[in-house]
């Protein structure tokens, strides 16, 4: 059985070679080095140095107990377990993910998760384009519907649906489609639109993202919201304008849309407004240059329908302030 000699040159060939790969990324380019050495370099930076650990501690192990005097079969039973720590650990980290990804009850996820913001009840269906957020922290406080674990402490917090879920924000991004979701055969037309990866009216350029939250809630940075209502003292940059355009039925929408050159035809334009007390919304989009008027006011359309499908609150039709 090889002794500490041998397993401390094995343990300085392993460093070398760890600390040349990491040298060789930080001073030289792929393209300056030979495929067969990044071929190297990539196996063993992704395989061999995260795993090789596992049997050197194991290792260190057996020969720590034979120096304090181990021997017979509980030695040999020692180098054993040392020879199966690679694929027990593998095993166990195989178990763990799985177990990781398990969905929670199929009960909870037949109900819509019960939701109360800034004193408003309200819905929301297990769609992956949603992230639920609970406190001023961003990353701490937030809830991602297409993680598993969070779905599971969803559930947990709501007595798998029985229990409403108190949250400072809801928001929604079409960067985060819900493949599962969209097969779905109760889809509100909001989601049809996040499942088609486009507004059912191109023409109109696409809603990117849309946020209900309680201003005094969420730190307005941590999601790009502008700190007042969109109006007409809106402090604009030299880039940004206001976009205003009337519904016969509702009233007045006005967005800042970026005036500088659109890439492909397209602005952004964003809007903020008062739902009810303690409760706004938040809407972003990409916009047709050709029409933006129309382009603002078929984003604002969708962002209302998406609040009032989740909440039903007045508010998400009517304004609770003046049309600028």
């Amino acid at each position: 059985m090889p002794g500490w000699r041998a397993f401390l040159a094995l343990c300085a060939a392993y460093l070398l070679m760890t600390l040349a790969v990491e040298a060789g990324i930080v001073f030289f380019d792929a393209s300056d080095v030979p495929e067969a050495l990044v071929f190297i370099g990539n196996v063993w930076r992704d395989l061999f140095a995260p795993y090789l650990a596992i049997p050197f501690i194991a290792r260190a192990g057996v020969l720590a107990a034979r120096s304090f005097g181990l021997r017979g079969w509980l030695l040999i039973v020692l180098n054993l377990a040392g020879l199966l720590a690679l694929p027990a650990w593998f095993a166990g980290f195989t178990f763990l993910e799985h177990w990781n990804i398990r969905p929670p009850a199929a009960a909870c996820l037949a109900r819509p998760i019960p939701l109360t913001l800034a004193g408003v009840d309200g819905s929301a269906p297990w769609n992956g384009v949603i992230s639920l957020y609970l406190g001023q922290d961003a990353r701490q406080d937030a809830r991602y519907l297409f993680s598993p674990a969070h779905r599971r402490w969803i559930c947990r917090k709501t007595a798998n649906g029985a229990e409403r879920l108190a949250i400072r924000a809801i928001t929604l991004s079409s960067r985060q489609r819900d493949v599962a979701r969209c097969g779905a055969p109760d889809l509100a037309e909001w989601e049809k639109t996040f499942c088609n990866g486009a507004a059912d009216r191109p023409e109109m350029g696409s809603v990117d993202r849309v946020i209900l939250f309680d201003p005094n809630g969420i730190r307005l940075g941590d999601f790009g919201i502008p700190d007042a209502p969109t109006g007409d003292g809106d402090a604009l940059r030299d880039d940004e304008r206001l976009v205003a355009a009337d519904d016969p039925a509702f009233g007045r929408a006005t967005a800042v849309c970026r005036s500088g050159a659109p890439v492909q035809g397209w602005v952004d334009c964003q809007m903020r407004r008062s739902i009810a007390p303690d409760l706004d919304l938040f809407w972003g989009a990409s916009a047709a240059q050709e029409d933006l008027a129309g382009a603002v006011l078929y984003a604002d359309a969708f962002a209302r329908s998406v609040c009032a499908d989740l909440f039903g609150h007045p508010g998400c039709g009517i304004p609770s302030r003046a049309s600028p």
